[in-house]
């Protein structure tokens, strides 16, 4: 009986984690677009405006590929 609640509170935790980490992941990429589209206005420029949306596309991709694991 104890063993099952350990498993049980095993899943929940591991389940919790990749929750938490997904969220903060977008966080995270969410400041750092939000950083660069800013700088690439600022700045001036298409080559920092195509760098910024790059970045944007590829940890969009990061994301709902990791969200679907």
């Amino acid at each position: 009986m104890k063993a099952m609640e350990n498993e049980t509170l095993a899943a929940i935790l591991q389940i919790a984690l990749r929750t938490l980490s997904i969220r903060l992941l977008t966080l995270v990429s969410l400041l750092l677009n939000a950083g660069m589209f800013g700088w690439a206005m600022w700045a001036g420029g298409y080559d920092r405006l195509a760098v910024a949306g790059a970045f944007a596309a590829a940890t969009w991709t990061l994301i709902h590929f990791r969200r679907e694991q």
